[in-house]
């Protein structure tokens, strides 16, 4: 190529030598290749590429050099927007992580409001203590009927403490007191002993902790108003255990986060007007006379579920078999039977319970109970087998 041909077409200031060590770059030869590499050897000259727009079909460097840095630049861009894509695919990662873990929290807490009633073993019992009748004792009103009682219940609790069943010992209350001298009616109750700690409860236990406080005369130190003679033999049964069933039912009412607290006065009133439309339902039932009551136990969203236990008296004995009689104005020999009680009611199964809510659900009897909760045809009710 003439050189001086191509001096009088370029301005002076286009163009100059390059040393030798440019020429001596062995990407010189290959013009096409050179990028980078040829700037690292010598940033100041750039292989000219063919071109329509200047004499001789060659470009000036400055071509090049725009050309390189919008590359750079838009390599430059490239690597930001990759930047900006991977952070927020971080924080939707680390966003998704914690809305987990925070559903997973939610999800526990709401469980553990289903809450148990604690087993409990109660014992009942008669004590009789030689001291005067009051007339007022007849009235379980009356401040002498509640100071007797609560003198007793103290009175039992000093029983048990540094026993072996002082851990387990729940509480005592009086259910009468009659006379003769005065004779207190008592039910007391203990709990299971814990996994690490504790004794067995047994009615053959607890008996011989108050024999052993009776004969050794420990009950009247521990109160002076109550004497029990020492040769008293105390006698102790387990009561029959009342029939316990678990239930939830959904009903069509909309959400307040404040039933997330249940010291809240909301969570209050809406727990009581349960309460009382499934006391009116099964006192008005079949079987009212076996009903006790029903307790509330947790209320989840979803649009609202009571969680609920609902306790039946014990199965009523069996009755005794009819009792001979003698007619007198007939022949002796022909006797004629009394007629037995009837039972009251059979033994309560979850499907008796069960239909007693869905009937009145599905006849909207319900709904005349209640005012205040939703408890329509969409409601959805579960109840299990007894505990």
């Amino acid at each position: 190529m003439d050189i001086s041909r191509e001096r009088d077409y370029l301005p002076e200031s286009s163009y100059s030598f390059p040393p030798n060590e440019y020429y001596d770059n062995p990407l010189y030869s290959h013009p096409t290749k050179v990028g980078h590499s040829a700037l690292g050897v010598y940033p100041d000259y750039l292989p000219q590429t063919p071109s329509t727009l200047y004499p001789y079909g060659y470009r000036s460097k400055e071509g090049s050099l725009d050309r390189l840095h919008e590359t750079a630049s838009s390599r430059s861009r490239s690597r930001k927007t990759a930047r900006i894509v991977w952070t927020l695919v971080a924080v939707v990662f680390v966003t998704a992580i914690v809305a987990g873990t925070a559903v997973i929290i939610y999800l526990t807490s709401q469980s553990s409001n289903k809450k148990e009633m604690p087993k409990a073993y109660a014992f009942k019992g008669s004590l009789k203590s030689q001291q005067q009748w009051n007339a007022q004792y007849s009235d379980k009103n009356s401040a002498a009927y509640r100071d007797a009682a609560r003198d007793f219940e103290i009175m039992m609790k000093g029983v048990y403490t540094n026993t072996d069943l002082e851990a387990q010992y729940g509480y005592t209350t009086v259910e009468d007191i009659k006379e003769g001298s005065v004779v207190f009616v008592y039910v007391v109750v203990f709990y299971p002993p814990s996994s690490t700690s504790g004794s067995d409860v047994t009615v053959t236990s607890v008996q011989n902790h108050l024999q052993q406080a009776v004969t050794d005369g420990k009950i009247s130190q521990l109160n002076p108003n109550i004497v029990v003679d020492p040769t008293t033999t105390v006698s102790l049964q387990a009561p029959p255990q009342p029939i316990i069933f678990d239930g939830t039912i959904k009903v069509n009412q909309t959400w307040d986060d404040k039933l997330n607290d249940t010291s809240n006065p909301e969570y209050q009133t809406v727990k009581d007007d349960f309460e009382n439309t499934m006391d009116t339902l099964y006192r008005n039932s079949s079987f009212g006379e076996r009903y006790n009551s029903t307790h509330v136990t947790g209320i989840q969203k979803g649009s609202i579920i009571f969680i609920y236990i609902i306790i039946f008296n014990p199965d009523p004995p069996t009755p005794p078999p009819p009792t001979p009689s003698t007619n007198s104005t007939e022949d002796k020999n022909v006797t004629s039977a009394t007629p037995a009680p009837t039972r009251p009611v059979p033994i309560i199964t979850v499907s008796m319970v069960t239909t007693v809510l869905t009937t009145a659900i599905t006849t909207g009897e319900i709904t005349k109970i209640s005012t205040t909760i939703v408890i329509d045809e969409t409601s959805v009710v579960e109840v299990e087998g007894t505990r």
